[in-house]
């Protein structure tokens, strides 16, 4: 949503003139910073808590040097989103980890794949990314392990129903998260 649409938004629901929600929202930004700078929270209700929290000093590389560097502390600002937003937003997500038939699948596969990797060590693939594709995947570790990927999947395919196989590919975010560049989580899925 752009500002303009959300300006004529909030005029529409309210029956208030476009400029003095314009006005309304300058004031609201104003008085925030104002209590962010003061160390207070601003409750905005059935949206969030604006507020500021403490990140201590790190060491960091600077990226056109590689040295190392150290940051100083700094205050950053911290969301605590409400109940309202919260479910909102579940509503909009596949929630399929709450399904113990899930849950279990997610197991079996850790299983296998850890299996595979401790007895077939030499063996595992190197050249997995995080935009490594499910397929990619698959044909990769067939490759890397031969005979014994085939047994893997098949095993995968009669612990784990045709249905809950169809909405994740558990395998593949096992594989991915083992011996990938960086562990996906919710990336390598079969809904795309």
């Amino acid at each position: 949503m752009k500002y303009v649409e959300l300006v004529a938004a909030l005029s529409e629901r309210s029956g208030v003139s476009q400029q003095q929600v314009r006005k309304l929202l300058r004031s609201l930004a104003d008085v925030t910073v104002e209590a962010l700078s003061e160390g207070k929270e601003v409750p905005l209700r059935g949206l969030c808590t604006i507020g500021s929290r403490w990140r201590g000093p790190r060491p960091m590389r600077d990226l056109r040097t590689r040295r190392r560097i150290m940051l100083d502390g700094r205050f950053i600002v911290r969301y605590r989103t409400s109940k309202r937003v919260k479910e909102a937003l579940a509503g909009r997500t596949p929630q399929l980890w709450k399904d113990p038939a899930h849950q279990a699948a997610w197991r079996s596969a850790e299983t296998l794949i850890g299996d595979v990797d401790l007895y077939h060590a030499a063996d595992v693939p190197t050249s997995l990314t995080s935009a490594s594709s499910p397929e990619e995947i698959d044909r990769v570790c067939s490759k890397a392990f031969g005979p014994v990927w085939n047994q893997v999947v098949e095993s995968y395919e009669q612990r784990v129903p045709a249905e809950i196989r169809s909405q994740r590919s558990y395998l593949t975010l096992a594989a991915m998260e083992l011996w990938g560049d960086q562990p996906l989580v919710e990336a390598v899925g079969l809904d795309d």
